[in-house]
This record gives structure tokens, C-alpha cells and sequence, in this order.
């Protein structure tokens, strides 16, 4: 389990980036829009609008006696609970499942399904008065709700929750931590686990080759094998083009990287200073770059909060968020993907309109940026993205240092230096001006494409210049900064361009110096 990694300055024992919460959801094409409803269920007999009631009725009858039969099958629970939140909580679903699991000891196969009363979106029949008919229309009401619970051989603990009523839409819950410690299991690689974290592995290569089978795994495949297990009507429901079966969605998807540490000390020695750089330094153009985003209409949102378990720093931009937070031995830094859209991918343009194409691989097309869909075959571009999306939030902390290297990076800013022949003057770090280059260079929106001299006057200069001769200056003047921050190593320019970037050793030498002058030197200055 070796690994020459570290991480502010500490040596991470393992790193391990996989999918954790994976919620999927399975839509009916033959019952998306009520036009395709009326043209599935006229298939299946005589429709009148006035008779939808009882037409329908008998369809979510089937569901219920099915799920029963299996539950009489099974010799499992098949109860009906007034109201339960389905995750945290001692009375969730979920623990309740557990509970019973563990009564009757159940290791594999069904464990027991609940039915609940609960919010959907449905179809209904209403009165047009303009135009003197009925109406099929889509409207939002209350329905069971079927919660068949399973540990599943391969996914571990897992529900699949079905809607009773039209349109029968599903949703399955897995976590990929489960699939990862059944694939160890099963391949015989010792590890220790606590809660859905792996706080040990002795392989770490196995551990690698298993994440890249479940980013490319067969989804439609697997997803369509549990939706047959609930719903007995997928054959009869076929829509006019004779497809069948469900069309699935990745809904949401949390993507956790784990950094390992020797012990659970050396995790308490980096959390007061990943709480002091998100409370002070980190800014909500920090939750664009995080996201690979140089801007957005999405409200930015930065939440930190102390909680029982521990302190949790939250970066929200839009319906999408990273957290950091520590376990044991174990900092996880965790990218949640609930809008993919909102994220843009390179494909060729016969692989951006088909369901089957994965990959910009497709030859003899015109490669283009189109937004990332819901649909499970974009699955392993969600990786893909989260896994960028950790790194550049652990590349942000990684920089950090204690007190004693942060003053060396300083000494070393405070000092001329010669790099090719040329004087690069010192830079002073408690000076006002160097300061506000700093922030300056290190804003969020710089760091993804880089930043050009006139990207920082915009940020020194809040007024336009009044002439030429000024905005000549304010351009010589920002190109010495410049210069001088080349010289040192804090920024490199991008080859083949007029822009700069932030270099690792630059962003540890400005987060040390904003650090010291609006949090140390202040406290210093008002202790004496």
C-alpha cells in the first residue's frame, strides 16, 4: 500500500476515486407525454377518457399483487408505512430495512418492500370547457410508492422504488463503495472498511482496475434486470415503435476521492488549516473553477459548517456541489452531480444525437462541445468530469503549508534572484500593492483558461482609464508585476499564447502570503 504521495506536506497512504451515491431513474418512452399514453394503452384494448379510471386501475392492481406474491414467495415483510424519510434518520426506510435485515438475517436476496404514500408526476384526465372534451393531462398528485429493499450479489445493499401509478417510473439506488468491497471480496484483497469508506487496501492496483470497470459498466443492461423484477407490465407496455423496456437517467451520482492517511492524528493536524483556507481565502469564483466552469448564471454558494460527526466545508453552484470532510483516516473530498447539462463534453456530431456512441472515437465527423446528458451512456463522462473536479479542490489545499514552510516560501519572495541572466527585484509580501496582485492572479476565474494583463488591470483598476497615456501605463505597470511573478516562479506563461497561469509553487507562495497579512500579521499587530 506504498504510495510516494503527500498531501500539505504529509505522506497520503493510498488515494482511492470512485463513484459513491449513484441514483438512477427509469422513464417509459411509451408513457413520457400523454399523446404516446393514449397510442400504449389504445393497444391494449378500447380507451374512453371518461373510463381512465377504471382502465388504469387495474394496471397499478398488478404491480401491488405482483410485489406481494414475491414478498409470499420470499417469506419477506411487505408492509405499508404512513410517512418515513428514505435516507437519515432512525426512521428512515432505510434503517428500518437494516433493522430487519439484521433481525432475521438476511445476507442476500430480498429483504422487504414498504409501501409508502408519496409526491409524483402523472397523468390525469380533466375537462376542456373551450373546447368541450377531455383531456389527458400531466399533473403532480400523491400515489404509493413501492420500496422493494435488496442485497444484490454483485451491488451489496441496494432499493429499487417503483410508482404505482401511470407512468410506473423507477428509481434504483446503489453505492458504488458497496460494489467496490464485493469485487475485493470476491478477488480476495484484504481490506478494512468503516461506514462506505475504505480506510485500508492491500492492493491498490485491484482497487484501480475495479473503479474503470464500474465507470464502463453495462447499465441499461443491469438497470433493465431489476425493473423487471418490479414492474410485471414492461412487456405489455410497449410503444408504438415496439420498443420496451425503461430509458434510464443517471439522476444523481456522488463522486468521492479519499486521501489515506497513516492515522487518524494526522488528520486532525490538516483540518484547523483546511478550515482556516476555506474560511478565508477560498471564494465563490473558487466553486467555479472547481467545476470547470469560468462562469455561470447559477447562484455560487459557499457553506461551512461544524456538525457533530465533524466539520464539512460545501462548494453549491447551482443543483451541483462539492464537499470536503474528514472519517477516521480518511479526508474525502466528493463532487455530487445533479445537473449534467450544466457541463459540456468534446464528441463528434454523429455520436452527439446517438444513444449508443460513447466517445468522441467516432471517425470522419466534425468533432463539437455539446452539454453532457442525463442518459446513462454519457456515465463515464460523469467520472471523467468529478474526478477532474476533485483534483482541482485538492490542488487548491494541497499548497497549504504550517507555519515554519510558509515563512521559508516568504524568505524566499523577500530575496533577489538572477534567472537567465536577468535581476529579478524582491517582492515585499506585507506590501498593500503585492497584495492585491495577488488576489489578483489567484482569482477563480483565472485558473482555468489562465489570465492576460488585461484580465488583472480589471481587478486593480475598478475605473476605466481616462485616456491613452494612462491605460498605457496601467499596462506597463501590470506587465512588470508580471515579470516579476515569472521571475520568481509564482506564474508561467501558456505557450503559444499572451496568457499566464498560476504555478503550484505560486499558488502555495500567495496562499502564505494572503494568509499572513489579513490573518497573522493583524493578530500580531493587536496581541501587541
Amino acid at each position: 500500500m506504498a504510495s510516494d504521495q503527500t498531501f500539505m506536506g504529509k505522506p497520503v497512504v493510498a488515494k482511492i476515486a470512485t463513484f459513491d451515491r449513484l441514483i438512477f431513474k427509469g422513464y417509459l418512452s411509451s408513457l413520457r407525454y400523454p399523446g404516446a399514453v393514449l397510442s400504449t394503452l389504445a393497444t391494449m384494448g378500447s380507451l374512453l377518457l371518461k373510463d381512465w379510471k377504471f382502465f388504469v386501475e387495474p394496471l397499478s392492481q398488478e404491480i401491488h399483487d405482483h410485489l406481494a406474491s414475491w414478498c409470499r414467495k420470499e417469506r419477506r415483510p411487505f408492509e405499508y408505512l404512513e410517512g418515513a424519510h428514505t435516507h437519515r434518520g432512525a426512521d428512515s426506510k432505510e434503517s428500518m430495512a437494516r433493522q430487519i435485515a439484521e433481525k432475521d438475517g438476511i445476507t442476500s436476496g430480498l429483504v422487504c418492500v414498504f409501501r409508502v404514500l408519496e409526491p409524483c408526476s402523472s397523468f390525469d384526465v380533466r375537462g376542456n370547457r373551450k373546447a368541450h372534451r377531455l383531456e389527458l393531462i400531466r399533473r403532480r398528485r400523491r400515489c404509493l410508492h413501492y420500496y422493494a429493499y435488496m442485497i444484490d450479489p454483485q451491488f451489496g445493499w441496494m432499493h429499487v422504488r417503483i410508482q404505482s401509478w401511470i407512468p410506473f417510473t423507477i428509481q434504483v439506488y446503489v453505492n458504488g463503495r458497496e460494489w467496490l468491497c464485493r469485487q475485493l471480496d470476491r478477488r480476495k484483497v484484504s481490506y478494512r472498511r468503516s461506514d462506505n469508506k475504505v480506510i485500508s487496501v492491500s492492493n491498490m492496483a485491484e482497487v484501480r482496475r475495479q473503479n474503470r470497470r464500474l465507470e464502463r459498466m453495462d447499465w441499461p443492461k443491469i438497470l433493465g434486470a431489476w425493473s423487471r423484477k418490479v414492474n410485471p407490465l414492461i412487456d405489455c407496455l410497449a410503444g408504438s415503435d415496439g420498443k420496451k423496456g425503461y430509458f434510464w437517467v443517471t439522476d444523481q451520482c456522488e463522486f468521492a476521492t479519499d486521501l489515506l492517511f497513516k492515522d487518524r492524528s494526522t488528520v486532525e493536524h490538516l483540518i484547523p488549516d483546511i478550515k482556516l483556507h476555506s474560511h478565508t481565502t477560498l471564494s465563490v469564483r473558487d466553486c467555479y473553477r472547481f467545476l470547470g466552469k469560468r462562469e455561470s448564471r447559477s447562484e455560487a454558494v459557499i457553506d461551512l459548517k461544524q456538525r457533530p460527526e465533524g466539520w464539512r466545508g460545501k462548494f453549491r453552484l447551482g443543483r451541483n456541489w462539492m464537499k470536503v470532510y474528514d472519517h477516521r483516516n480518511v479526508l474525502r473530498f466528493e463532487t455530487t452531480i445533479n445537473h449534467p447539462a450544466a457541463f459540456t463534453a468534446v464528441r463528434h456530431a454523429d455520436a452527439a444525437t446517438s444513444d449508443t456512441s460513447t466517445a468522441s472515437g467516432a471517425t470522419g465527423s466534425k468533432p463539437m462541445r455539446t452539454p453532457l446528458r442525463k442518459g446513462v451512456q454519457d456515465f463515464w463522462l460523469l467520472a471523467r468530469i468529478t474526478t477532474d473536479a476533485n483534483q482541482r479542490m485538492i490542488d487548491a489545499f494541497d499548497p497549504i503549508r504550517t507555519t515554519r514552510p510558509a515563512i521559508d516560501q516568504l524568505d524566499r519572495l523577500s530575496r533577489p534572484r538572477t534567472s537567465k541572466g536577468k535581476r529579478i527585484p524582491r517582492i515585499n509580501p506585507t506590501a498593500a500593492p503585492t497584495i492585491a496582485v495577488f488576489k489578483a492572479v489567484a482569482a477563480g476565474e483565472g485558473n482555468l483558461r489562465g489570465f492576460t494583463n488585461g484580465d488583472i488591470q480589471r481587478h486593480l483598476y475598478p475605473k476605466p482609464a481616462r485616456g491613452g497615456s494612462e491605460r498605457r501605463r496601467r499596462t506597463c505597470r501590470v506587465y512588470r508585476y508580471l515579470t516579476t511573478l515569472r521571475g520568481h516562479g509564482i506564474i508561467a506563461r501558456i505557450p503559444g499564447t499572451r496568457r499566464y497561469r498560476l504555478t503550484k509553487q505560486g499558488r502555495a507562495a500567495i496562499q502564505a502570503t494572503i494568509r499572513f497579512h489579513d490573518l497573522d500579521f493583524p493578530a500580531f499587530r493587536s496581541a501587541s
